[in-house]
């Protein structure tokens, strides 16, 4: 397998709307381009310095969010002419990937003289500098890789090289991956050290955390993380750990099942992504018959004692529940007082200021709206979660998720006043 990214110039010019006109576009709109790519005065500043006003007539303005959509209507046509290569755009960046067979190379070479043929069509010029070629042989007698030559100049090959963000190695490791990932997510703790000592709230804290540090790990995780080494995981969970422990709440491990599923289920909920034809359900309930999974309950005490009024109003008001009935529940709970009796008798009134009315026919309702929002950030689709009153079911495919998914549940409720009983909690294959 080779893999050769392109770097392409940037001389977009006048074949561009032509190209354009040919795609079926309408010609106000094509004139439109035209005038806003030619005659664009440019001067560059340097300090307090600055340059001379230029007059461009040729390419398309950085920063500018059509540039990168009219490069790639110009490069449409840049496709592979036989069917064992697969060219990969991504704007300027052209990558060919050419499966190699006996030994022969000529489709390969034949196929980077077309496109370096297309790209001259075009008005583009091909980067040989920062164009790379990666062989990958895992043959038991290696052959010598001849280098490859582009307008008289030759590729350099290399050992790894990084495309579209991941470090790819010709033997197809990732510990340069995982090390370049850990390196990058490392300097990012740092900056939540110091919002740490700035004492911003664990909230934003964690938004911090998981817009900075987090999206890095996670980047293009499905692609890679499932064939990383024991070694490489301890490095990416250490990360995770360390921000727990600045924070001062609980994170997810990183597994790939959950990361799959979670890619997975984005791309479900997208119509638009490319890839959500792909996805099709089965009918309800066939396509969970072939799963082992594990059943854990979890066993709240006196749950309906320590639901906080606050929590309450909050979660009434996140249900949608008007605010004329809030009030009326808020009035029926204010100032409430009770009596405890015994065998020897009964104590003198005192107040309640937290719980629910036993035995009153609104309060397992009251509990639902509390579960369901208190529960809403680690609560799956059913079946993999199922709630009754007071009764929680947690499905889980592997052992290893038990006692993460417990403490996931455990820190939700147990923050917000509930309490999990560790001796009741059971689970069962």
């Amino acid at each position: 397998m080779d893999i050769v990214p392109w770097c392409t110039g940037q001389h977009v010019s006048q074949h561009l709307i032509e190209k354009l006109s040919l795609l079926g576009l309408n010609t106000s709109l094509c004139n439109w381009i035209l005038d806003f790519l030619t005659g664009r005065p440019q001067s560059v500043q340097i300090g307090n310095s600055i340059s001379s006003t230029t007059t461009l007539n040729t390419g398309a303005p950085h920063g500018c969010v059509t540039s990168p959509l009219l490069f790639t209507l110009l490069t449409h046509n840049c496709a592979a002419m036989h069917s064992s290569n697969h060219i990969i755009k991504f704007t300027d960046d052209m990558t060919m990937v050419h499966l190699i067979s006996r030994n022969d190379k000529s489709v390969y070479r034949e196929e980077v003289q077309q496109l370096t043929a297309c790209c001259k069509a075009n008005n583009l010029s091909v980067n040989v500098v920062k164009t790379k070629e990666m062989a990958a042989d895992f043959s038991r007698a290696q052959s010598d890789h001849s280098p490859l030559f582009i307008d008289g100049s030759s590729v350099e090959i290399v050992k790894s090289s990084k495309f579209l963000g991941i470090h790819l190695v010709e033997n197809f490791t990732w510990s340069l991956n995982t090390s370049s990932i850990s390196k990058k997510a490392q300097q990012h703790l740092y900056f939540l050290r110091r919002l740490r000592e700035a004492y911003l709230p664990p909230p934003i804290l964690t938004v911090f955390y998981r817009g900075t540090i987090e999206s890095i790990l996670s980047s293009c995780i499905t692609a890679w993380f499932g064939n990383c080494t024991i070694s490489d995981h301890k490095t990416l969970q250490w990360i995770v750990r360390t921000a727990e422990k600045i924070i001062g709440v609980f994170f997810p491990s990183i597994t790939y099942t959950t990361c799959c599923i979670c890619k997975a289920n984005s791309i479900m909920d997208d119509p638009t992504h490319p890839s959500h034809t792909l996805f099709t359900l089965l009918l309800s309930g066939k396509r969970y018959q072939s799963i082992r999974a594990l059943t854990t309950r979890l066993y709240l005490e006196k749950v309906y004692d320590r639901v906080p009024r606050e929590e309450l109003w909050y979660c009434m008001r996140k249900s949608g529940v008007a605010e004329k009935y809030v009030r009326v529940v808020q009035d029926m709970y204010e100032r409430s007082r009770t009596v405890v009796r015994c065998a020897v008798g009964q104590t003198e009134e005192f107040n309640v200021e937290v719980g629910l009315h036993q035995r009153l026919a609104l309060s397992p309702l009251l509990f639902a709206m509390v579960m369901d929002q208190l529960s809403e950030e680690v609560r799956l689709e059913s079946p993999w979660t199922m709630m009754f009153a007071d009764d929680i079911v947690i499905c889980i495919e592997s052992k290893e998720q038990v006692e993460e998914n417990l403490d996931r549940w455990r820190f939700a409720l147990e923050r917000r006043g509930m309490k999990v009983s560790r001796s009741k909690t059971s689970t069962c294959v």
